[in-house]
């Protein structure tokens, strides 16, 4: 039996490229939309993905109408013979092509801004669907457009990401924004773990977070786990007085930062000042200095981090400095270290879950963010 699932709260996002099914380009656009529209309060639960083949795209259009009360394209909007996304959205919603005179001048007007000459295929950049609701494009020639076809709104926007984000704060926002569900600015909450596994993470988090009603999402990205949960406006009250203290108490041993925190901000701003500090990093293969030196440190921070394997002999130091040395064992997943100098000696050693050449550059990672953590608790406590 046929079951009717159209919903309006819901989104969905249909790329049409060639070049993006093919492995070409990343869809770098879904992931940008996404977030936009699920702080909206949006449920974006399908993407799909075409090449510039009509049948495919008319399929993807319906099949997206079917679920989803607004249906947001990308790319095919451009001049060239690949370019029907405008027609195939006409022919899906039975609207002809209709001229617009004002979106013809723009698009002069910019070619010839650009000193470009003015192509007979262009003018094809200037039809819309009967109906069609356009906005202006001011960063490139293809305008977008919104249409009604049945049940859903379908949103048309160029390809290009920097005029799906300029398109995006001229016009689409404040379209978006108006006809948003109630739940709006479910933005999401963040939390970087490190040191537990994403499948764990995921357990103890659905766990501490069961009876909520909170939507719950995870990403990895070596060495760290993200954990992501998303609050609406509404809900922000009852999260802060009773769900936030269960999750961060469920994920405590491997929680390092929240909301976008980056450690090796945290440990730059935890140097002292003056006293020299060196680093004898015999393990991470360069990844410690890279995050360190990434941006320029406080002024008179005076710190150092010497390869062991570039064969940087180790200067002389006073009384003042602090040395800390870093090792490993690629084999057993073994680590430590030992910090040594003007303060107390500290030292700290762990067996890593990460263990053997197949896993060497994730316990690289691993243990240069460890020292991070661990030599910014460490100033932060001298």
């Amino acid at each position: 039996m046929h079951r009717h699932l159209h919903h309006p709260l819901k989104a969905s996002i249909l790329a049409v490229g060639t070049e993006i099914t093919a492995g070409e380009i990343l869809n770098s656009n879904a992931a940008t939309l996404a977030a936009h529209l699920t702080e909206f309060g949006y449920v974006c639960d399908l993407h799909l993905t075409v090449p510039d083949d009509r049948d495919l795209m008319a399929w993807a259009i319906k099949h997206a109408m079917a679920e989803h009360g607004l249906v947001i394209i990308t790319g095919g909007l451009g001049p060239t013979t690949d370019d029907f996304t405008r027609d195939v959205i006409g022919l899906v919603a039975n609207r002809k092509p209709v001229w617009d005179e004002s979106s013809w001048a723009a698009i002069v007007m910019r070619l010839n801004s650009l000193n470009s000459p003015t192509a007979k295929s262009n003018r094809q950049q200037a039809f819309f669907p009967e109906g069609s609701t356009i906005y202006p494009n001011n960063h490139g020639t293809a305008a977008a457009f919104s249409l009604q076809c049945q049940h859903s709104l379908i949103v048309a926007l160029p390809g290009p990401p920097n005029e799906i984000a300029g398109l995006w704060d001229d016009s689409i926002r404040g379209l978006i924004a108006g006809m948003a569900p109630n739940e709006k600015n479910q933005t999401p909450k963040r939390w970087r773990c490190l040191g537990q596994s994403e499948s764990k993470l995921g357990e103890l988090v659905e766990a501490a977070l069961q009876g909520s009603g909170l939507m719950t999402g995870y990403r990895s990205h070596v060495p760290y786990i993200d954990i992501k949960v998303w609050v609406s406006e509404h809900q922000v009250a009852n999260f802060e007085s009773l769900w936030r203290s269960k999750l961060e108490t469920a994920i405590s041993p491997w929680l390092i930062g929240r909301d976008g925190d980056d450690l090796v901000e945290q440990f730059r701003q935890s140097c002292p000042i003056g006293a020299p500090i060196y680093i004898l990093d015999r393990a991470t293969s360069g990844y410690l200095a890279q995050r360190i030196f990434a941006r320029s440190l406080p002024a008179g921070c005076q710190l150092s981090v010497i390869s062991a394997d570039d064969g940087t002999p180790m200067p002389q130091t006073s009384s003042s400095s602090e040395i800390a040395t870093v090792t490993a064992n690629i084999a057993t997943g073994e680590w430590q270290l030992a910090l040594t100098g003007n303060g107390p000696h500290r030292s700290f050693h762990e067996q890593s879950r990460f263990r053997g050449t197949q896993h060497a550059p994730r316990l690289k990672a691993y243990i240069g963010e460890k020292v991070l953590l661990c030599l910014r608790d460490w100033f932060a406590e001298s």
